[in-house]
């Protein structure tokens, strides 16, 4: 797993605003690692966020365990159309289970 270096109570507070319509996750450059991701992840999968359109993860040095983390979840954001996943650490293999996640 990737180290992390969030600060877990911003997060928390973050994750305490989201409800099922909530529309937009923006938590790019929050250094979540694949630690932080997997607790977005267990918020994601609480509240059946189906309202979610956008989530922003972009530059949180997620690795494929995160991702195959968040693959999960994102069964949970039916309506995700754009999730943004730049400048991680995710290889093929985390692609992969992300692009069968969203199928």
């Amino acid at each position: 797993m990737a180290s992390s270096t969030f600060d877990k109570s911003k997060l928390d507070q973050k994750l305490a605003g989201l409800t099922p319509s909530s529309d937009c996750l923006d938590l790019g450059e929050f250094g979540l690692g694949d630690e932080g991701v997997i607790a977005v992840c267990a918020a994601l999968r609480k509240i059946n966020a189906v309202g979610l359109n956008a989530l922003w993860l972009n530059g949180n040095k997620i690795s494929d365990a995160g991702a195959k983390a968040l693959a999960e979840a994102l069964k949970h954001c039916p309506n995700l159309t754009d999730l943004r996943l730049y400048g991680n650490k995710i290889s093929d293999a985390g692609a992969k289970a992300l692009a069968e996640a969203l199928k």
